[in-house]
């Protein structure tokens, strides 16, 4: 139903819509409703949070800048949840709160990320990098500011606080492990946005932009790796965050 209302209202393509039924189809037989619940979590209020002051964003022309538009597609999907996806069938397959912790952590850093990104924009100063702390255009990737910082601090407490509601037993152990580990995944994929991928100098308007291409002209790669878009940092941003909270809730139950 979810994955047919945001398809209706235009928030994500068909090919995006078909990969979130079966991503939340996954996660529902995994995980039950509560994981169902962190996996609605995130996208609902991502969407929110992607309309609010949308005429200001369109304004600053971050759609010209951005390889893809504000619809998701099936591959923005799974870079976004696709760890999540991988952690509850683990978790369905072993039962070890481990993998339980694990799909938390994916989808906290998921929404703190997307959180800091649509209202990070929104800060009345410009952002900086966060390697260098020089100002940076909005909508360019590896920028930070203090909304955006607030703001993946509230979307990773969001993604923590359905603990309780998912196992209140298990709160005590994950609540600190998923809100660190979500704040954790929006710095590390600013810091893969404003180091590893790529950026190019548009064809048609001489702007920094994250787009290969505009209309059929080539875009000149001036920074990064080709193939590392903002799916691919979203993707090992998630994963990298992921993994390490993983190991160190393994660590520290002994």
């Amino acid at each position: 139903m979810a994955a047919f209302i945001a398809w209706l209202t235009k928030t994500v393509t068909t090919e995006g819509a078909l990969a979130g039924l079966g991503l939340g189809t996954v996660v529902f037989v995994s995980t039950g409703l509560g994981g169902l619940a962190v996996l609605a979590a995130f996208f609902v209020s991502s969407t929110v949070v992607g309309r609010i002051r949308r005429e200001q964003k369109e304004r600053l022309g971050i759609e010209r800048i951005h390889e893809k538009g504000d619809r998701r597609d099936a591959v923005q999907v799974f870079a976004n949840g696709g760890v999540g996806m991988g952690s509850s069938i683990l978790y369905a397959l072993t039962e070890e709160p481990l993998f339980l912790v694990a799909f938390f952590v994916s989808f906290a850093a998921a929404t703190a990320d997307t959180w800091a990104s649509e209202l990070g924009i929104l800060s009345r100063r410009k952002p900086r990098s966060i390697i260098n702390l020089k100002p940076l255009e909005r909508g360019i990737s590896g920028g930070v500011s203090l909304i955006g910082f607030a703001a993946s601090f509230v979307g990773a407490l969001l993604i923590a606080s359905l603990v309780f509601v998912v196992d209140p037993s298990l709160a005590p152990r994950f609540w600190t492990p998923v809100l660190i580990g979500g704040f954790m995944g929006s710095l590390v994929d600013s810091i893969l946005g404003a180091t590893l991928q790529a950026q190019y100098r548009c064809a048609q308007t001489g702007r920094v932009v994250e787009r290969p291409l505009s209309g059929s002209l080539k875009n000149r790669l001036i920074k990064g790796i080709p193939w590392m878009n903002n799916d691919m940092v979203n993707f090992l941003s998630i994963l990298t965050v992921t993994v390490t909270i993983s190991v160190w809730f393994a660590i520290s139950q002994g």
